[in-house]
């Protein structure tokens, strides 16, 4: 059985179409669901994240892991930002995995800013680009829980 992943697009997005590689979506589902150690049943979900309610928000976030793959312009379209903050108000547990921290300059200039105030704003900050993707991967612990080992941690 295992736990359900949700993965959450803009409505009317078509990027995962890519990760199908020619199948349809439930067809991509079925063979996902065949494999060797999948974690569980796959929702897709279409949303807003930024507008939806509270409500939905929390069922959504409800998670002990969230992957965050968006603009990358923290400053000029500053998406990251307000869902940060958004997850910091609901008392989030878990962790936030950050890709391309390293990408570009706005995102070099978040991650320090997210290293700076990493205890103010209640989680620890690891780079973990060494074991992550190859333009940097930042990890937010909200739980306090996490040992990285060879890490570098603010």
């Amino acid at each position: 059985a295992g736990h359900m992943v949700v993965t959450v697009d803009l409505p009317g997005s078509t990027e995962r179409r890519l990760a199908f590689r020619g199948r349809t979506q439930p067809a991509w589902i079925d063979a996902v669901r065949e494999a060797p150690g999948v974690v569980g049943p796959i929702q897709f979900k279409n949303v807003r994240l930024l507008e939806i309610s509270t409500e939905d928000f929390t069922a959504l976030m409800s998670t002990w892991l969230i992957s965050l793959d968006t603009y990358h312009k923290p400053r000029t379209a500053p998406f990251e930002r307000a869902f940060l903050e958004r997850l910091r108000s609901l008392s989030f547990q878990g962790l936030l995995l950050l890709d391309d921290i390293h990408l570009n300059d706005e995102m070099k200039e978040w991650w320090t800013e997210l290293q700076e105030h990493a205890t103010e704003w209640g989680y620890r900050a690891f780079d973990i680009t060494h074991i992550g993707h190859y333009s940097g991967t930042g990890l937010l612990d909200f739980s306090g829980t996490v040992v990285v080992e060879d890490a570098v941690e603010s």
